[in-house]
């Protein structure tokens, strides 16, 4: 590959032709589309959280604290560290500099499936 094909790649946003929803797998649900961020506490809610975490890619650390405030009070803290391919020794340094008095255990009951 070119010089010039790989710098397009990496400039080139992606787009997504899909007009958003909610996807469910065990354990995970995806909601996805215009305006589903704005939405993030009612998922918190949901899920009977009291306390969440919200996890980035170093880029988008901008969005990850906007959606912390949307979480409000219930938000523990933005850890704007995530990678995609996760090493052992990487996973255990995301958690370095957490305050883990504000983090606790919960016991998570099991997401209601949409439709």
């Amino acid at each position: 590959m070119t010089a010039t094909a790989q710098a397009a790649i990496r400039t080139t946003p992606i787009a997504f032709e899909t007009p958003g929803g909610v996807h469910n797998a065990t354990p995970s649900r995806l909601v996805f589309g215009a305006g589903a961020s704005a939405r993030v506490a009612e998922e918190v809610e949901r899920l009977g959280a009291q306390r969440a975490l919200v996890v980035s890619i170093p880029g988008r650390e901008p969005l990850a604290r906007e959606i912390a405030a949307r979480i409000g009070g219930r938000c523990v803290g933005v850890m704007p560290k995530a990678v995609f391919q996760v090493s052992p020794a990487q996973f255990s340094a995301l958690f370095e500099g957490l305050d883990r008095r504000a983090v606790r255990a919960e016991r998570r009951r099991r997401p209601r499936l949409a439709g």
